[in-house]
């Protein structure tokens, strides 16, 4: 039997997971995309200022691939790639966060449950709440 409290919290959770899942747009960042683009880059033999190839490459990069402007440049200049791969991997496979229902041994499994139970009533209720806080231009 699972207790009320913590299936309301992982409905929660279950929400912002399926939120960016489906507000993702492009391929899924992986390690190839990663090293493929950041190879193009060298090869532009360019200071990484975000104006001319680089800023083209940029782009290219953050359309195909769903990145926010400062992922995509970050990655091309090689700055915090692990990070990058992981949180995509995390949103891609709807993994909840380290800290987030850390007092339950089966955080999958209720995380599972509480994702099979979202409506699209609840679903919508989220993306419109989420996005009157933080507009979309902020991604």
């Amino acid at each position: 039997m699972i207790d009320n409290r913590l299936l309301e919290k992982a409905k929660k959770i279950a929400l912002r997971l399926d939120y960016e899942y489906t507000k993702h747009n492009g391929k899924w960042l992986d390690q190839d995309a990663v090293d493929y683009y950041r190879e193009r880059c060298k090869r532009l033999n360019v200071d990484g200022q975000n104006h001319g190839e680089f800023r083209k490459l940029r782009l290219e990069f953050q359309e195909e691939y769903g990145l926010t402007e400062a992922e995509a440049t970050n990655i091309l200049r090689g700055h915090n790639i692990a990070d990058y791969l992981h949180r995509y991997h995390m949103i891609r496979d709807k993994i909840p966060l380290r800290d987030e229902l850390k007092e339950v041994n089966n955080k999958d499994e209720l995380i599972r449950i509480a994702l099979s139970e979202l409506t699209k009533e609840d679903k919508f209720k989220y993306k419109e709440r989420r996005e009157r806080i933080i507009p979309e231009e902020m991604y």
